[in-house]
């Protein structure tokens, strides 16, 4: 009963009133809802990837299973198989139309919007929870990739997924949200490559989150890793199973792609950071168009367009790292450094990859740049009071329209 209790208000006698905040998150998520499944029949994505996936799938419903999940786009190796087995229940439920892998899809993009709001609530304020899930409900670049079935749309849930099992796992010393975790990152790996960063993350987060120098604690840390590690290989077992039977075959092939491949390695290191910043901030919040449409539109429209971005990004960066250094409080440490490493480590990574960038790639950092700007907004609006909320929806209509 008292985890119901703070959905209502019982001011007054015998009545039951729903929270104003819970009366926002739920119109947020009906007009996300409504924005990924407005005629999606139409508008769905169904090419040459779609359709083997469909395949695949079909002949999984028909008793024919498999260990392996899509190939990756570059590098010559598989993925795990997870993705098809999410999409079985709702190409079966569907009658074997490719809307019911797309419904699949728009389910877990609302539960991210939900997610969002929930982290942003704990991890900061109410206002900047309900600013970071109804900018990402209505991101048209979050849209785009939250309608159609294809295996990188579900990583920006169970990243965030991932990583606020992990947080709660540290903040709680629980060895089975520590197992949670590491079965989270494994989907995550079978989602889409990238999720190799997200690995990254978790390693480091699990290292500074309560560090300490001397022996004790490093017999804690390695206790800590062989959990999600544990995790990690049961979600992962089919993958490795077909590994062992093969001979470790995708395994080399990742390796020397890691290693060996020139699409990997130092390179364009402060270009390609500076390219991510800007998509995350100008792409994903304001619509800021991909590059190669620049050419369609203004170049003056474009410059003010990527500045816009460009200072939302500094702000909203700025406001979250003034927050971060300033709190010495452990839990809202633990709280800062998960943001800080996801955008520090996941941003940082891709200075060593030297192929074209595209947004889905930045699946795993989705939530981030939504999570720092509302909390910027809220901040704008509490330093104005009068008027924050009135300057906030102007900045937000400039930007959008």
């Amino acid at each position: 009963m008292e985890k119901m209790a703070h959905l209502f208000s019982f001011k007054t006698p015998g009545k039951i009133r729903l929270k104003p905040e819970w009366f926002s998150i739920f119109l947020i998520l009906l007009l996300g809802f409504f924005l990924r499944i407005y005629r999606i029949g139409d508008y769905i994505t169904f090419l040459g990837d779609e359709g083997r996936d469909a395949l695949v799938v079909y002949n999984i419903l028909h008793l024919d299973p498999t260990l392996l999940g899509p190939t990756s786009s570059v590098g010559g190796f598989f993925l795990g198989p997870i993705y098809y087995y999410f999409m079985a229940p709702f190409l079966w439920l569907f009658n074997y139309n490719p809307v019911g892998p797309a419904i699949m899809v728009v389910i877990f993009g609302m539960l991210t919007i939900y997610l969002i709001y929930k982290i942003g609530v704990e991890f900061f304020n109410q206002k900047a929870a309900l600013a970071a899930a109804f900018l990402y409900a209505i991101s048209p670049v979050v849209i785009t990739y939250s309608r159609s079935s294809w295996n990188p749309n579900l990583m920006p849930f169970f990243t965030i997924s991932a990583l606020y099992a992990l947080y709660k796992a540290v903040s709680k010393n629980n060895f089975l949200l520590f197992i949670l975790s590491g079965i989270l990152l494994g989907i995550s790996m079978q989602l889409h490559y990238l999720a190799t960063f997200v690995g990254v993350i978790v390693f480091f987060y699990v290292l500074f989150s309560d560090f300490r120098m001397n022996v004790s604690y490093f017999v804690f840390l390695i206790k800590r890793y062989l959990l999600i590690f544990f995790g990690f290989i049961l979600s992962f077992s089919p993958f490795l199973l077909f590994e062992v039977r093969h001979g470790f075959l995708n395994t080399q092939n990742i390796i020397k792609f890691i290693f060996t491949s020139e699409d990997t390695g130092a390179g364009q290191i402060s270009l390609n950071v500076w390219y991510v910043f800007q998509r995350l901030f100008g792409g994903l919040i304001i619509h800021l168009p991909e590059p190669k449409d620049f050419g369609k539109f203004d170049p003056n429209i474009v410059q003010i367009w990527i500045n816009a971005g460009v200072f939302l990004g500094l702000f909203s960066v700025g406001f979250f790292l003034v927050y971060f250094f300033k709190n010495k409080d452990p839990q809202i440490f633990r709280r800062n450094l998960l943001l800080f490493l996801w955008g520090l480590v996941g941003i940082g990574l891709f200075a060593f990859y030297k192929k074209p960038i595209y947004d889905y790639y930045l699946g795993f950092l989705f939530p981030l740049p939504f999570l720092l700007t509302g909390y910027f907004f809220s901040g704008v609006i509490d330093k104005y009071k009068k008027y924050g909320i009135g300057l906030v929806a102007g900045v937000l209509i400039i930007l959008f329209y």
